[in-house]
């Protein structure tokens, strides 16, 4: 069954639409989205597209968007 990237849905549809919410800063779901397919580029370019990815992550945009791209590079 396939997966359904609900922030990739959510882009298309509202792209300008705040998506997280920080005291320094509000991102847009089409930030995000960007975002995390500039993570999966990254999984993808290191050659970890497909396999095990592990990472530490702090309550920031950018972790949310690791979240995000790693999966849509294939990568768990």
């Amino acid at each position: 069954m396939p997966r359904v990237d609900w922030l990739r849905i959510a882009a298309a549809s509202r792209p300008g639409a705040p998506a997280l919410v920080t005291p320094d800063r509000t991102v847009t779901y089409g930030e995000l989205d960007r975002a995390a397919d500039a993570v999966a580029a990254i999984v993808t370019g290191s050659g970890l597209g497909g396999g095990a990815v592990a990472f530490w992550g702090e309550r920031h945009p950018a972790t949310v968007a690791a979240i995000w791209g790693i999966p849509r590079a294939g990568a768990t």
